[in-house]
């Protein structure tokens, strides 16, 4: 047997049973639900766009905060190249430390 899932027409709860019932009765609202299998294949396909739809925004978040790290390493970069003299003094501050350290 399969485990099944489909929303409550009443109050849109996701509820979870076997293939092979064919009356559910919400948890939540105590609706009971006639189970027709285009409805249930219509439900499961609607869970799946939405899980999509949420892993397509989470992918467009760390890009646009990778995006946002490189914008300000490049912004450094870009500084550092504009004043050598500010650059040598960054490296020799850096020495000086590793130098305290070891």
């Amino acid at each position: 047997m399969e485990i099944r899932n489909m929303k409550c027409p009443n109050c849109d709860a996701t509820l979870t049973f076997e293939d092979s019932v064919s009356i559910l009765t919400c948890n939540y609202c105590g609706s009971t639900i006639m189970i027709d299998d285009k409805a249930a294949e219509a439900d499961r396909e609607l869970i799946a766009r939405s899980q999509a739809k949420q892993r397509d925004a989470e992918i467009e978040t760390e890009r646009a905060r990778n995006l946002s790290e490189i914008d300000e390493k490049e912004k450094i970069i870009d500084a550092l190249t504009q004043n050598p003299s500010a650059t040598l003094g960054i490296v020799k501050t850096v020495l000086d430390i590793i130098d305290d350290i070891t």
